[in-house]
Order: structure tokens, then C-alpha cells, then sequence
């Protein structure tokens, strides 16, 4: 577990790492963040990360006290003194302390050095199993603290052997919970929802990957669409590529890990290969 953490750009330790009951973030639930790994000391995508960190707290409107150059190098700098080889790194950004608990103060900032994620062996051998449920985050295009709904659906998850969540309204499909969704339909196109989404990382780099490789369509996909898909996937910061072999209890295919989402997944982790590479010391 990571010593250090930065609190308003000032070095911490989880203990020190306190915010003031009177934070937005805590009264509200007012606050922004994202999330990104650190392979072999190197921030994964970070300039893309943090664009998307400030047009969060632009939406919510935050004022943040650094500009991308120095977040950037508070990033480096919180590596560097945690020693961190592999592990990840949380980015937040709070409405500030009110002082009549509802107007927009200073905000806080928490760059938090985190363990490196991991998930169990089998999402990865066998894929994962998904829930559908019908809802539309609030906000979805930008990354904020309110998880509430997904974390009510735990208990669901757990007891009817589900790993993720799948949203839809209307008979249109949105995201996962906590990560993008993607099919490969009979026809071989690479297809991911357009609206009501999170515009994930990893889902900008995997659809800019595979469009000199396959039709790639970005475009409403349907529960119709769904049934009919050859192949299924999430993809996120975290997880990378995760095969979906099973949709409320019906497969998707032929219930296993399709060739073209391993060849998509294969791909993706060379790309990061090639990226720390060619950014480390």
C-alpha cells in the first residue's frame, strides 16, 4: 500500500489525509474524479486522463487551483516518492468546504497513490456475467462521485450469481456500471453505444486501435441488438478488456470468449506495452 498521498498538493499520509465535515463531498456528494494504472512507473494515458479530469470539474463547476502541467507533475511527483512500480492513482476534486452547506467553496484536491487493481482469475479466463438494468446515470458524460445506484445493486449481483451491471432505457443499452460496453455483431462490426455513456479511455483507444482493422460503428445498440450479438465486452481504465459471455442468464454466442474480442484485448495490451514503453526512463 502506497506511504503518500496529496492533499492541495501537499504531501500526506492516509492518516493526514483528512477532508472537513463541512466538504461538499460529504454533505452532497458534490465532487469529481478519475482513475488511471501506473505500469512499471509509468502513469497509463495520463494527458488524456487529466483533460477529462478538468472537463469534470468544469461541468460541476470547480475551479481547480493547478493547471494540467502541474497536476501532471504531482502525478510524477507522488511515483516517485511512493516508489511505485505498479499501482494506480485516484484524482479528486471536491466542492470545498461550505460554509452553509450548500454553496460551491475551494475545492479540495486528493491525488491518492492506490494498489494495483486486480480482479478474479476467472473474469479474465472464463469472462463475466452481466445484469441487465434499466437506468440512466445522472450526468454520464462526466466521472463523479455518485456510485449510489451501482452500489445498491451489489446485494442483486451477488445473489443471482452476476458479476456487472448492463443500463438500458427505453431498449437502448448505455454502459456498465463502472465500465464501457462493446459487441461484435454477426456481421463482424465493432459497435459501442453513443449516447448516455462515460467516454472512456480505454473505449477511445480501443475504437481508434481496431478502425483500420474492422468496421467499427458508434451508434445506438438496442436490446434486439444485444440477443443477436456474436461477441460482448466492457472495457475500463481498470479492467482493460473483459469478455461478456452471458447476459441475464443467456449467452452471448456461444457462452465462451469469442476470437475477435481475445485478438481485441491482445491488441489493447500491446498498445499499453508499447505506450510505457515508450514513455518511461
Amino acid at each position: 500500500m502506497a506511504k503518500f498521498h496529496l492533499l492541495n498538493g501537499a504531501f500526506v499520509t492516509q492518516e493526514e489525509a483528512v477532508l472537513p465535515i463541512t466538504d461538499l463531498s460529504i454533505l452532497r456528494g458534490y465532487a469529481v474524479f478519475d482513475y488511471f494504472r501506473v505500469i512499471d512507473g509509468v502513469p497509463l494515458f495520463i494527458d488524456l486522463h487529466i483533460d477529462r479530469f478538468i472537463r469534470s470539474a468544469k461541468y460541476l463547476d470547480l475551479e481547480l487551483p493547478f493547471d494540467k502541467d502541474k497536476m501532471t507533475g504531482h502525478v510524477h511527483q507522488l511515483i516517485e516518492k511512493n516508489e511505485m512500480i505498479m499501482g494506480a492513482m485516484r484524482l479528486l476534486a471536491t466542492g470545498g468546504c461550505s460554509d452553509d452547506g450548500y454553496s460551491l467553496a475551494k475545492p479540495n484536491i486528493v491525488f491518492q497513490a492506490m494498489d494495483y487493481p486486480h480482479f478474479p482469475k476467472h473474469f479474465n479466463d472464463n469472462g463475466v456475467k452481466i445484469l441487465l438494468e434499466e437506468y440512466v446515470r445522472e450526468n454520464p458524460l462526466i466521472k463523479s462521485t455518485n456510485y449510489i445506484h451501482g452500489l445498491q445493486l451489489k446485494k442483486k449481483l451477488n445473489e443471482t450469481g452476476n458479476d456487472f451491471v448492463l443500463y438500458h432505457h427505453n431498449g437502448i443499452i448505455s454502459e456498465s456500471d463502472r465500465s464501457n460496453f462493446f459487441i461484435i455483431s454477426q456481421e463482424g462490426e465493432l459497435c459501442t453505444p453513443k449516447k448516455d455513456i462515460l467516454h472512456g479511455i480505454t473505449r477511445h483507444n480501443i475504437i481508434n486501435l481496431m478502425k483500420e482493422e474492422m468496421p467499427v460503428a458508434i451508434r445506438p445498440i438496442t436490446l434486439a441488438d444485444l440477443k443477436q450479438a456474436k461477441e460482448a465486452f466492457i472495457s475500463s481504465s481498470a479492467k482493460g478488456v473483459m469478455a461478456v459471455v452471458a447476459v441475464d442468464g443467456q449467452p452471448i454466442g456461444d457462452g465462451t470468449i469469442g476470437a475477435t474480442t481475445t485478438l481485441i484485448s491482445d491488441k489493447y495490451e500491446r498498445y499499453i506495452r508499447e505506450y510505457v514503453d515508450s514513455n518511461g526512463d
